[in-house]
């Protein structure tokens, strides 16, 4: 039986090698082990520790942050808002940025460590495509947190039990600039 127009193929995760090897009846050629990869594959050329993500030229600034006042759909109710400022050592640019406010860890049955999103505002339009920040061109935004009530249904023992919540973000078109900070949640702060 002639099996010589079949293909092998050889797949595996990352650190693996990857091949396509013809079969040959007679004598089958195995694949080479990782350690004589090629440079198409996974494995790194040197061992060592991996290199740390890069730092993103982008620093955010949050300047100030007004609590919410009441509870969503009451009559007194007033939107939360976040007042922050995006800055660059060199142009960079940016498309959007994303702002949640997570609360502190709540019991969640047996666990301990359960969080939800308190506030969030998403895809803040930065400025149409090419928009840069750089030195001496920041910017600066005031946006309003929407509360996520309707999501969790523990939402409201979560807004009033967390003192501290942490504040996060992504910057669009910056894939390293994101962070986040602790800061407190029923306080206005500059």
């Amino acid at each position: 039986m002639n099996i010589s127009h079949l293909k092998k193929f050889t797949l595996g995760a990352a650190g693996f090698f990857f091949s396509v090897a013809a079969l040959d009846a007679a004598s089958p050629t195995p694949a080479p082990p990782p350690a004589a990869a090629t440079a198409g594959s996974a494995v790194p050329a040197r061992p060592g520790p991996p290199h740390p993500p890069a730092e993103s030229a982008v620093k955010v600034t949050l300047l100030s942050f007004t609590p919410m006042v009441g509870m969503p759909g009451a009559p007194d109710f007033k939107i939360a808002t976040l007042t922050f400022k995006i800055e660059a050592s060199a142009p960079v640019p940016v498309t959007d940025c994303s702002f949640y406010v997570d609360s502190s860890a709540l019991p969640d049955g047996a666990r301990q460590n359960a969080t939800i999103t308190l506030l969030i505002h998403t895809g803040i339009f930065l400025g149409p495509p090419g928009t840069q920040v750089g030195p001496g061109k920041p910017i600066q935004r005031t946006v309003w947190l929407k509360s996520q009530e309707n999501l969790y249904p523990n939402w409201q023992q979560a807004y009033s039990q967390t003192e501290n919540a942490t504040f996060r973000w992504t910057i669009g078109g910056q894939p390293a600039a994101g962070g986040s900070i602790v800061k407190p949640l029923h306080k206005a702060w500059p």
